[in-house]
């Protein structure tokens, strides 16, 4: 870090501006006094102005907003971002150095107006390496926060997408006005959040200040909870995102993680109970529009989407909600009643059929009262029946036994074609 600023400084002191080349347009000393010189001055105090906000800022006395005004603080949460701006900065650098060395058209390069313009000039190039030297400080800072925690831009990212879409979507909606206004605070307070953390990264040097601005910015977060509403969910959760970002960056000696950790904890209950609500209520709608969807499917799309429900009913474990595990065995069921039919397969139908005539035939037995050769042919009618049930029912219990062993031999299949395809997609072996 410190061997770029010494680049930097052995550059600018030892460089002095190139003499005089003789040429057409040549300034006179009423051009310089009048317009040169004034307009060299105004970015004097401009860079001057500059460089103070910069200086205040790492004296923790300054904004970071004031200081590097020019600079999004969205854009410094990657390290190709600062790479970007470090290498823009070193090649503005380096073409004020070239343009240093360049001479000025003065037509009395001798004179005092001459020299005035270029002690103020030679003012203004030593101004202007003092301010990228802290530009430079703060983005080597940056790089070695940034580093450290690679995923944070994309977390930004997400939560700030989010809630800008979910923004776009309900604004017009006047009866959602109040959770409009909790999404807006929100999102300000992700912004807010991507400063506190640049200023976190980089005032390490500042002891006292250093934890105090993330922690300050937590108390705050605090306190907004006696004002929030816990039933907005979305808000909620964007909140319960946003404590976890504050609190991973929070080291472990400061007194707000015990604070921290109790919100976060409410928030997980909550959203935990919340999630289960809406799964309920998904489960309701479920049941009521399952079967119509899945008896609009052939049966090639039947069979890939029974394997996928499987296979995420075998993926489940002992810490998923026992109501995702209810939904994932209906959907199954009915997608196995449905696959039963487009087989064209009647067995159980037969069967019903069959016990239907079995119980008819008895009726009739106990209601005839005719010859004993109408008994006994009625007898054997019902024992004939009797067979033709104990038949059907048996190739039921054949038929399903052949079912699940399909089901298996088709899902072990696609499990094969599957390793078989990551397989194939393996590099070569190394021949040497």
């Amino acid at each position: 870090m410190y061997s770029m600023w010494l680049k930097l400084w052995l550059l600018c002191a030892f460089a002095e501006p190139a003499p005089k080349e003789t040429g057409l347009n040549l300034w006179s000393d009423a051009q310089v006094t009048q317009r040169e010189m004034p307009a060299l001055n105004g970015r004097i105090e401009s860079t001057r102005s500059q460089l103070e906000a910069k200086k205040l800022y790492f004296k923790g006395k300054g904004s970071l907003q004031l200081a590097f005004w020019n600079w999004d603080a969205s854009t410094l949460f990657t390290e190709s971002s600062i790479n970007l701006l470090r290498i823009g900065l070193l090649n503005q650098h380096q073409q004020r150095l070239s343009q240093f060395s360049e001479a000025f058209p003065f037509e009395d390069p001798s004179g005092e107006i001459a020299e005035q313009y270029v002690n103020a000039y030679t003012t203004l190039w030593q101004l202007e390496n003092e301010r990228d030297a802290l530009d430079l400080r703060l983005i080597e800072r940056l790089l070695t926060e940034v580093t450290k925690h690679p995923s944070l831009s994309a977390e930004f990212e997400t939560l700030e997408d989010r809630l800008r879409l979910k923004i776009e979507e309900l604004v017009d909606d006047p009866t959602l006005k109040e959770n409009v206004a909790a999404m807006v605070v929100e999102y300000q307070s992700l912004l807010d959040l991507r400063v506190v953390l640049i200023q976190h990264w980089t005032l390490h040097d500042l002891h006292d200040l250093h934890d105090n601005v993330l922690e300050a910015y937590a108390q705050t977060m605090i306190k907004q909870e006696v004002s929030l509403s816990a039933s907005l969910n979305f808000p909620m959760e964007c909140r319960y995102n946003r404590y976890k970002i504050v609190r991973s960056q929070l080291t472990e000696n400061s007194e707000m993680v015990e604070r921290i950790d109790t919100v976060l904890n409410k928030y997980a209950a909550s959203l935990t109970e919340s999630r289960t609500l809406e799964r309920l209520k998904v489960f309701e709608e479920l049941k009521e529009t399952w079967s119509v969807t899945v008896s609009t499917w052939d049966a090639g799309k039947t069979n890939l989407q029974q394997m996928e429900l499987e296979q995420q009913l075998q993926l489940t474990t002992e810490d998923d909600e026992p109501i995702q595990k209810e939904m994932l065995s209906f959907q199954l069921e009915v997608i196995r009643d449905h696959k039963n039919g487009l087989d064209g397969i009647a067995v159980e139908a037969d069967l019903r059929r069959a016990q239907q005539q079995l119980a008819a035939a008895r009726q009739k037995e106990l209601e005839e009262s005719e010859t004993e050769r109408s008994k006994d042919i009625q007898a054997e009618v019902i024992r004939l029946r009797e067979i033709e049930t104990t038949m059907r029912l048996e190739e039921s219990d054949r038929h399903k036994v052949m079912q699940v062993q399909i089901e298996d031999g088709d899902l072990k299949l696609y499990k094969w074609n599957t390793e078989y395809d990551a397989w194939m997609r393996l590099p070569p072996l190394d021949g040497s």
